[in-house]
């Protein structure tokens, strides 16, 4: 099969740019072009935290920063600049041939081939999508079924696609090897909320959550020196293991085992109708702590992750959220970017008297049925 579809060519990331018009772009034009973007908008607002997070990996990537001289002088560079240190790197023939949609050796976010003896049937794309009706899943938002199973663009695809590796949820036998049965595992995002500081534009957002990186004093693991994102790895689930080398490797964790069963047809009409999956890589989040997520501990002393409920508003949490930027208290924690945005007021990088959007991005499950999505906010 020839590689077909290229995310950094293909406009698939729904855009509002700053006079109000909505305009997908590609990947590459999405970073590049974003201080004149306002927002990335879809109707999932797991889509939208999914979306950052991917971005987040290629400018983590990109321009680090190591420290907040880095970040301050990313803050105050021209578009020409930003634009052409993204180009350098997106433009590298060994990054370009990693984002093929479709591809025998490397398809972006998927598995060329799966464990030797695992052979899993293809599903109904509609798996990949949580608030979709699909075998146990119950509808939340819509009303498809796999008696009639829809049909998706490939810009929508892909976007399930990186939603899927991200927000998974956890539940059911995936597949039978050697004899041992291997359960489904949440994704990184799938309990807890992520929390961006909006800025005036896209640029702006994009670097208000990010933090330092690498960072000698917040470690994933002692191997962050392997530290890469998934595109740059020749197989991102070898090693197995079950914490990520560091924060690329964590903004790009492969929870599943996909292949997108290609349309019979190519081209720009084509359609993706089902989906092969099975489990991917593991996460110990009693091991990994992230970034993007505010921690309280419960009463044995363990962090647990501040999230949605249907019982009580997430802004009841506000004073609890803010006042642990100079907590002590071991796994109790407020995200990182909000730890950095309070070191650069503290070092003047940024004006004391300017305000931020906060937006926190997640979704709850029913209580007593982890599967069940209850909602999203």
């Amino acid at each position: 099969m020839k590689s077909f579809y290229n995310l950094l060519e293909e406009p698939w990331i729904p855009c509002i740019r700053l006079d109000g018009r909505m305009e997908p772009l590609s990947l590459r034009d999405t970073l590049a072009q974003a201080h004149t973007i306002r927002e990335i908008y879809t109707d999932s607002p797991l889509t939208v935290a999914a979306l950052h997070r991917l971005l987040l990996a290629v400018l983590h990537r990109v321009f680090g920063p190591k420290d907040r001289h880095v970040w301050a002088d990313l803050w105050h560079s021209r578009q020409k600049r930003w634009e052409e240190k993204i180009d350098e790197y997106l433009s590298r023939p060994d990054i370009h041939s990693r984002f093929y949609l479709f591809d025998e050796q490397y398809p972006f976010y998927q598995v060329a081939h799966f464990p030797s003896g695992v052979k899993p049937e293809p599903q109904p794309i509609s798996q990949l999508a949580l608030e979709v009706a699909s075998g146990n899943n119950l509808t939340l938002f819509e009303h498809h079924s796999d008696l009639a199973p829809e049909s998706v663009t490939l810009d929508e695809a892909a976007r399930r696609l990186v939603t899927a590796q991200a927000f998974t949820i956890g539940f059911g036998i995936s597949y039978v090897y050697n004899g041992a049965k291997v359960m489904f595992l949440d994704g990184p995002c799938a309990r807890g909320a992520l929390f961006f500081v909006q800025g005036d534009n896209l640029f702006q957002t994009l670097l208000l959550s990010m933090r330092q990186y690498p960072h000698s004093s917040v470690q994933f693991t002692d191997d962050e020196d392997k530290d890469k994102p998934c595109w740059e790895m020749n197989d991102p689930l070898v090693p197995a293991r079950k914490a990520p080398f560091g924060y690329l490797d964590y903004l790009t964790w492969q929870s599943l085992q996909i292949r997108l069963v290609p349309p019979s047809i190519m081209g720009m009409d084509a359609r993706i109708t089902h989906v092969c999956r099975i489990q991917g890589l593991g996460l110990d989040k009693a091991a990994v702590l992230d970034p993007l997520k505010s921690y309280r501990l419960d009463d044995s002393g363990n962090p647990i992750s501040r999230g949605f409920s249907d019982k009580r508003a997430l802004w009841r949490d506000s004073v609890a959220l803010f006042e642990l930027i100079n907590s002590s208290r071991k796994g109790a924690s407020t995200p990182e970017n909000l730890q950095m945005l309070a070191q650069l007021v503290r070092h003047k990088v940024l004006p004391r008297e300017a305000q931020y959007r906060y937006l926190a991005i997640g979704l709850a499950t029913e209580e007593g049925h982890a599967r069940n999505v209850a909602l999203w906010r």
